[in-house]
């Protein structure tokens, strides 16, 4: 399996200013991806890095990867980090743009070493009610982490079935009461969502995103004989 799972952890802030750092710190070697899959309760912007020094560590948020749900009053999105440059004290800093309620998980992983990284497949989905799905993405590599997030506007913790492609997740993490994300570890290509099961009908928003991992083309070797 190219993709291990190294270490989850999760940041929360009560909604004074415009940042929220992680609880404690990744040991991040070159090469790693780190996933964060955050909720605020406001219209916002993200954007996460190193809280302070050097590497940086800057992370992508793709606007594929954001979600605007419960008639704006409140945002989800996933952000990643891939060829990470090596931090023994890796402390994200998510920054919005405008002081609320937030909160973040984040999933340390590592390819296989020389592998190239990326995005594979994402999709999202919104809606209301007592089942959240994000919509089905066709994956195209056999070394995949899919990560997923749940957000709810009305404080409805998933009662169960976190899923990606059926498969409950190889690990989890929730913050609060409304919001949680999943991690799964693929090594063949599927079509599939992810899931999950609010405890009551809730204003919802799901979002599904995969990495793949993939081994560098072969070089070729040319053997010059001579006569």
């Amino acid at each position: 399996m190219a993709w291990t799972l190294i270490a989850k952890d999760t940041g929360i802030s009560s909604g004074a200013g415009t940042t929220t750092d992680q609880a404690g710190t990744f040991n991040i070697s070159d090469g790693d991806a780190v996933i964060i899959l955050a909720k605020t309760e406001a219209s916002n912007t993200y954007a996460a890095a190193k809280d302070s020094g050097s590497p940086a560590n800057n992370f992508t948020f793709d606007a594929n990867d954001f979600l605007s749900y419960a008639g704006g009053g409140a945002t989800a999105a996933i952000g990643y980090l891939v060829g990470a440059a090596a931090d023994g004290s890796l402390k994200i800093r998510m920054t919005t743009q405008s002081s609320s309620f937030k909160r973040f998980v984040a999933f340390h992983l590592r390819p296989d070493s020389g592998d190239t990284v990326g995005v594979d497949q994402r999709n999202k989905s919104s809606g209301t009610g007592s089942s959240a799905t994000s919509g089905n993405i066709t994956t195209t590599s056999t070394d995949l982490a899919a990560v997923a997030l749940y957000a709810d506007f009305d404080g409805l913790a998933p009662a169960s079935g976190e899923t990606i492609n059926g498969s409950v997740g190889d690990d989890r993490a929730g913050v609060g009461t409304d919001f949680s994300a999943w991690v799964k570890l693929f090594t063949s290509t599927f079509t599939g969502q992810a899931a999950a099961t609010p405890t009551g009908s809730a204003q919802w928003a799901c979002l599904l995103l995969s990495l793949k991992s993939e081994a560098p083309a072969a070089g070729v070797t040319v053997a010059w004989l001579q006569a």
